[in-house]
């Protein structure tokens, strides 16, 4: 993941909980406004973005001295600094694989068909997952991030936006005992995009979000869900369906929705 440090700066979509369509203007010098505002206030604008007064990041906001913005020695910017001191991408891959599996086999006995997912039970599964590699696990990242351009929600933003996503979509949808598919598919694709859009945490937040994903299409009597339709060539079609739920268009993650739970009932009739 592609760590950033204001994201867009002054022209990108911001993600302020309702107002995640507003844009940041500062043109603060034209005939038709008031006159601009002083130097204080103008800083306090700056800083609320973790900006300096020259438009650059303010020393205040520097993440450097986090262990979440630290790479191990040795992996050349690759792999974050952990508790196994593996410095290796692939290496890496595997520990963090293996320990998923290892949560997953335990939560798919212990949450029941009645369980409502909060804030509070996303950071601890992911705590579990990862607490044997990153000393961060299970806490929500303190650093701005990205991918492919897209930025994510601003970091200082994330436990307001956690608490809104609890009030609407965990609330709405879990549990998820939904027994007709088209709400179920609309739960798990708004539930799922939101939390990608929010990326509370520094590192695996795609497959913390498939897990609970899994976890609420059993609650609806589905199998496992398996997501290898994803793989290869339907990862931008899966990066666009986040995309579009910018403007609340979910649609497009449904449809994918609709075509890993074909592919989960179909390999289950084969095994």
């Amino acid at each position: 993941m592609e760590k950033t440090q204001c994201p867009g700066l002054l022209k990108s979509k911001f993600l302020f909980g309702h107002q995640r369509e507003q844009k940041l203007s500062l043109n603060l010098v034209t005939p038709q406004q008031p006159p601009p505002p002083s130097e204080y206030n103008l800083l306090l604008i700056f800083e609320s973005f973790g900006l300096g007064y020259n438009g650059l990041m303010s020393d205040r906001y520097d993440t450097s001295h986090l262990v979440e913005d630290q790479y191990e020695p040795g992996s050349n910017g690759t792999v974050l600094r952990n508790l196994l001191g593996i410095n290796d991408p692939e290496e890496m891959g595997v520990a963090e694989t293996a320990a998923l599996w290892r949560i997953q086999e335990k939560l798919l006995a212990e949450i029941t068909s009645d369980h409502s997912f909060t804030p509070k039970n996303i950071c601890e599964i992911h705590r579990q997952w990862l607490k044997s590699i990153y000393t961060w696990a299970g806490k929500y990242r303190q650093v701005n991030i990205g991918k492919g351009g897209f930025q994510f929600a601003m970091s200082h933003t994330i436990p307001a936006l956690m608490a809104e996503f609890e009030r609407t979509q965990l609330r709405k949808f879990t549990p998820c005992l939904f027994r007709n598919r088209d709400e179920v598919t609309h739960a798990l694709a708004e539930v799922h995009v939101e939390l990608m859009l929010i990326h509370p945490f520094r590192e695996g937040n795609g497959r913390l979000g498939r897990l609970v994903a899994t976890l609420m299409a059993l609650q609806a009597g589905l199998p496992v869900l398996d997501f290898s339709i994803l793989d290869g060539a339907g990862r931008e079609e899966y990066f666009a369906a986040v995309r579009a739920g910018m403007d609340r268009n979910y649609g497009p993650m449904k449809i994918l929705f609709e075509d890993i739970i074909e592919n989960s009932l179909q390999i289950l009739q084969e095994h």
